[in-house]
């Protein structure tokens, strides 16, 4: 297996006013989306020391790149290149039921600048093959295993999955699945620092918090109706994430002063 080096890099917040300023940028993105849907990603890092003020909202950059990690299936690698995505971040519609899994934390993500979204009604995952063929399916293999294709499809084969491929953002209705981002930059919006703390009141009801366990359940339907689209999440991030974070840095002004 062949791991290309990710050059994704997590910016954290300076103190609690660059938070401040960060929600806004973020808001502001999502004001710009409008009614798209919502898209997550689960991603292993931009935990910090501080508990939920730090670890909120960060800043991935994200430069053009020639692969993503695991990038061991040749398919990936083929389609990347041919949609001409410089800078991949694989997201997806389909909403958690937790706050972290297998691949990390779960995030909202809002994209940054001008961006690209690409998506495939007959692939799920691009990447661990879900949806492309079924013979390179999970279990298919032998003894219940998984076939590793070495080869890079090309061309009449090439071309059928690139054709499927359509742009923008679709609906869940429309696609339970990954969406590839083409973008330089964006933000990540940590949902259990979220609903649990930054959301207000009426978004705490979303999740379920146990001290005792590394994760947190996430009422999935509730989460879904609340959070349609960017509007929604813009909402919350300029007034009950930003008052809150507002209080914070005024109460820590507070104790310098004291």
């Amino acid at each position: 297996m062949k791991i290309i080096e990710v050059t994704e890099e997590v910016v954290p917040i300076n103190n609690t006013e660059h938070a401040v300023e960060r929600l806004k940028v973020a808001a502001e993105l999502c004001s710009k989306m409008g009614n798209q849907p919502i898209l997550y990603r689960a991603m292993h890092g931009g935990q910090y020391h501080g508990g939920a003020k730090n670890n909120l909202i960060q800043k991935i950059t994200n430069p053009a790149r020639k692969g993503v990690m695991g990038n061991h299936n040749p398919i990936q690698t083929a389609v990347l290149k041919g949609l001409n995505i410089a800078s991949p971040a694989q997201t997806t519609t389909v909403a958690p039921m937790d706050t972290t899994n297998y691949f990390g934390t779960n995030h909202i993500i809002i994209p940054g600048g001008d961006f690209t979204a690409h998506w495939n009604p007959e692939i799920d995952d691009l990447g661990g093959f879900k949806g492309y063929d079924p013979q390179y399916a999970q279990g298919a293999g032998p003894s219940g295993g998984t076939y590793s294709r070495r080869d890079e499809p090309e061309g009449e084969e090439l071309q059928k999955i690139l054709g499927g491929y359509k742009k923008g953002i679709p609906s869940y209705s429309q696609h339970k699945g990954e969406v590839i981002l083409d973008t330089e930059f964006y933000y990540m919006l940590n949902l259990e620092s979220f609903l649990s703390k930054f959301g207000g009141k009426k978004v705490k009801e979303l999740i379920t918090i146990d001290n005792r366990k590394s994760f947190a359940p996430i009422k999935q339907d509730l989460l879904v109706d609340k959070f349609k689209t960017y509007r929604d999440v813009g909402w919350y991030l300029a007034n009950p994430a930003t008052n809150m974070m507002k209080w914070i840095a005024s109460k820590e002004k507070e104790r310098e002063a004291a």
